[in-house]
């Protein structure tokens, strides 16, 4: 087991930070930002676009898992932020929408190998439950900066160079890991060893949920500020405000996520999916702004709460040897991102 001091540990928390912001940067403008960089007005280019992006991350994800048993997992992520690094700055170069698209995929195959930072805070923890809870909120706090972000960036006059920064900022993540593991002890003998296949009855399980979970809360993200637009007349500042209010939510829902127990996790997992499907439904039948803000708080909060309930399922199995946690965070991941490509694909 590798052991991190705090400041280590902040400094890995940091590169998750990085990791998630620079990654949706853009997100909630996709649309505007294909439309105004190199012209595109199909909205359906940015569903193939985001398809793509997403079958780009099932592949390569079950990859980077295979690879952390032959390499060691620290050597893999360097060499993925290196290789992200590069890449955003071949896309801040693409002169069509094409090029743009192909570099994004070579990307998105060296992003994937981020998730073994997920697995190397979770394997050095005494608290498994709290890494999960605070990965969960400052994943979501960045979004909701990124979101922000976005609102400004956008109406620069070159969009496509903000790209040289965020390669820039993936080089920073590389440098400050490689100065962590460099530091860091080695894994011990037995944690090498220890090789489960796991349980395929709970990872088929684990794998549907989490495809048709994220399948349902993505329906609409990659044209989300596009329909605000169109039903409420928002202002980019606002449809970024409205996009990021379920990462927000994530801050309330925190102590809760810390509080949760293995012998609850089903019942706060069926009461907070039940709760994402009526808010949900009263976004879509929401007349009013008012009525609509509302209803993102109460999605994000219980979205929060039932995705770290399956983020804690998954340690408290590994901890039941039924399964090992890098092969159900594989899984997962995975299933994660499909559901995500197949919702930009009916967009």
């Amino acid at each position: 087991m590798r052991c991190f001091t705090p400041l280590a540990r902040i400094a890995l928390y940091s590169c998750v930070f990085l990791f998630v912001f620079t990654e949706v940067l853009f997100s909630p403008f996709y649309p505007q930002f294909f439309q105004k960089v190199f012209g595109v007005t199909d909205l359906h280019f940015t569903g193939i676009y985001l398809f793509m992006c997403r079958l780009a991350v099932v592949a390569a994800s079950p990859l980077w898992g295979w690879l952390s048993k032959i390499v060691e997992s620290r050597r893999l992520l360097l060499i993925g932020q290196a290789g992200t690094a590069i890449s955003c700055g071949m896309m801040a170069i693409s002169s069509n929408e094409i090029q743009f698209m192909m570099w994004s995929l070579v990307l998105l195959l060296f992003k994937s190998s981020y998730l073994l930072l997920y697995t190397l805070l979770i394997q050095s923890a005494q608290d498994q439950k709290a890494v999960t809870a605070n990965y969960h909120c400052l994943t979501q706090c960045a979004a909701a900066g990124a979101a922000l972000a976005s609102s400004w960036l956008i109406q620069l006059q070159n969009p496509l160079a903000v790209f040289w920064w965020i390669g820039g900022l993936d080089l920073l993540q590389a440098i400050i890991c490689l100065a962590v593991f460099s530091k860091a002890a080695p894994f011990s003998s037995s944690a090498r060893s220890a090789r489960k296949r796991g349980d395929l009855h709970f990872l088929i399980k684990l794998a549907i949920t989490v495809f048709t979970l994220h399948f349902a809360v993505a329906l609409i993200r990659p044209l989300f500020t596009v329909y605000t637009e169109a039903a409420y007349g928002s202002s980019y500042w606002e449809s970024s405000f409205l996009f990021l209010l379920p990462s927000v939510m994530t801050l309330a829902a925190l102590p809760v996520m810390k509080k949760m127990k293995s012998e609850n996790l089903q019942r706060m997992y069926m009461i907070s999916g039940a709760m994402v499907l009526i808010s949900i439904i009263i976004q879509g039948a929401s007349s009013t702004i008012v009525l609509f803000t509302a209803s993102r708080c109460l999605f994000g909060f219980f979205l929060a709460i039932c995705l770290a309930s399956l983020d804690i399922e998954r340690v408290s199995e590994r901890k039941r040897g039924r399964t090992s946690l890098r092969i159900n965070f594989l899984v997962s991941k995975p299933w994660l991102a499909a559901g995500s490509s197949q919702c930009a694909s009916t967009g």
